[in-house]
Parts: C-alpha cells; structure tokens; sequence
C-alpha cells in the first residue's frame, strides 16, 4: 500500500529543461538581416503569447514601441534620456551577439508592438531576468521569444540603432501556455512533469506532488541505501513522478533535489537511516512553494553524461502540527 505525506510546507521550487514553444509558421515573423537594425539576431519560430496575459504592475504607467521609437529619434546619438520609461512590446527575437548570460547575466531582444505586418527595429538592450535577476542560461533568453514583456530603462540611440540603455531589467513578462495535468492547487497539485514543463520562475505559491526516489550525493545520484540501511545524505531528497516499481532509466529525466534544511523537514523526510528509507522511501509527498529556476549537473549512478536536475530550495518551515497521513 502506497502511503502519502501530506502536509503545507513552503518550498522554492525549479524548473529541469527548456522548453522550446510549439513552432507555428508565420508569414509576418522577420527572419534575420530583414533590416538594417536585424543584425545578428536570431529568431525562434514561435506562436505568440495573448497580450491580455501581461499584468502590468500596479503603480506602472507603460509606453509602447512606437512611443519609445519616437523619443529615441529625437536623440542625438548616444545621447540618454534622464527619465526612465517602462516599455511594452512583443519579442519577436533576441541578439545572439549581445546576449551573454554567463559573463554579464544579460539578454538583448527586439520588441514590437504588433506581430503583424511589423518590422522589429527596437532594441531592448543588454537587459536583466524578471526582477532584475540575471540570466544564468542561454535558453532563459530564446525562452522570451514569443513573450509580451515590459523593460523598465532610460532610452537612447546608438548611431541609428533604437534602444534602451545598458542596464534596464524586464519587470513583467507572459509565458507560454503549456498544457499541464495539474493546476498548482492543493486539491490538484502540480506533478514533476508540470513543474519540469513550466520550466519558469514565479512569485505565487504552488503545490507540487512527488515520489521520494532516492538522494543526490556528493558526486552522483544515489537511488538505493548503503549496507547501514540508509542513505549517505540527509539534507536532500530526490521527487519523481515514477513509482518505485518503474525503472530508474525511465524516470531519470523527471526528477528535481528538494533541500532539506535542518528542522523538521529534514527530522520527517530524510533518508539517512534504514528506519527513514522505511518509512519515507517510495512514498508520495505534496509540497507548497515557489517555483524557482535553480538548475545543476549531477552524475546518475554508472554514467559518464551529467543531466540537470532541479533543485527545489525551502523557503520556510512547515507548520510544526504537520503529520504524516496513511503511513503504516
């Protein structure tokens, strides 16, 4: 009989994988070099997302493109307005050249107003993640592409080139739509799967369900206890969709390493003794938190390839009356 541990706890949670949206043949979408502003930027086909998704933060009074194009043109080059605009537009595309989220943590995209008919000449440049969070990956930025986006930035011109100026961050942004078997409710929690698929960052508490797995040790990933019983880590665990019965090969890309810091988190879920593996091993957990793109490499047991795994970061103690529910 499978068990469950249901209990609130607050947890960070992360995305595993990019996503790259569903492709959809546009005639209007501008392919590089179109225009003398296109240099060097790459476009991902994409549909796009609905305008209507965009929440504009409260107290934010936006301008769109077009407005930004105007008083960009008034400005002699390299000239920089001293008031800071917040500039609404589409991502048709991003800047390969100027996009370096290693070295700078920064993405450069061009923004329209209208994917129709509209020739991409604005340039959010060198720009930071939502919430002025930099960019860790690559795929963060093509993940864009397809996104309504508001960039809050002085304005300038660069020679002829429209632009906001170095340093803006994007403030508020739509995501895909992705299909998903739950909704993030307590009553139908997100799955792994959600969560790897969702592959984004967001403010607003969910709740995930997963099977407990396994550990992440130092070096690899540990799916079954030493000769003691136990595990060698007690400060993390390993959630899967897949039940114990299913194969570690199918489940070793559904996987995301939830911290357990010290507390009771670590006393109720840790797999550190055999009593524990009993009682914690291969059963099914509901968590509630924040998702968070936090990714790292980790080795799987007898392999030379690295995959990504999530890491799900705890953000507060669950209630102290928390209990296990079903478990033998």
């Amino acid at each position: 009989m499978k068990s469950t541990f249901s209990f609130v706890a607050a947890w960070m949670v992360a995305a595993l994988v990019l996503i790259i949206p569903s492709c959809k043949e546009d005639p209007y979408y501008n392919a590089p070099g179109d225009n003398a502003y296109n240099g060097g930027a790459v476009v991902i086909e994409n549909s796009w997302d609905d305008e209507d998704d965009l929440v504009i933060p409260a107290g934010v009074k936006v301008i769109n493109v077009d407005s930004a194009k105007k008083i960009c043109s008034a400005l002699s080059s390299g000239q920089i307005t001293s008031e800071v605009y917040y500039v609404k537009g589409l991502v048709t595309s991003y800047v390969d050249k100027y996009s370096h989220p290693q070295r700078s943590g920064a993405g450069t995209f061009y923004m329209v107003d209208s994917p129709v008919g509209e020739t991409a000449t604005f340039e959010a440049y060198s720009v930071t993640n939502l919430g002025g969070n930099p960019f860790v990956d690559i795929s963060e930025v093509q993940d864009y592409v397809g996104s309504w986006i508001i960039v809050e930035a002085k304005l300038t011109k660069y020679n002829t080139i429209l632009e906001t100026q170095n340093g803006g961050k994007i403030i508020a942004r739509t995501y895909h739509k992705v299909n998903t078997e739950g909704d993030g409710s307590l009553e139908n929690p997100y799955t792994i799967g959600d969560i790897i698929a969702l592959n984004r960052a967001d403010d607003n508490d969910v709740y995930v369900r997963g099977i407990v797995r396994g550990v992440a040790g130092e070096n690899d990933l540990e799916f079954a206890p030493g000769e003691d019983g136990g595990f060698s880590m007690v400060n993390n665990i390993l959630l899967s969709d897949y039940p114990m019965e299913d194969s570690e090969g199918e489940m070793i890309e559904n996987l995301v390493y939830l911290s357990l810091p010290r507390g009771s988190e670590r006393t109720l879920l840790n797999l550190g003794t055999a009593e524990q593996v009993e009682s914690v091993l291969g059963h099914e957990v509901i968590v509630r938190g924040k998702m968070n793109k936090v990714t790292v490499n980790i080795l799987p047991p007898d392999a030379q390839t690295p995959i990504t795994v999530s890491v799900m970061m705890s953000a507060i103690l669950y209630p102290s009356d928390a209990q296990i529910v079903g478990a033998e």
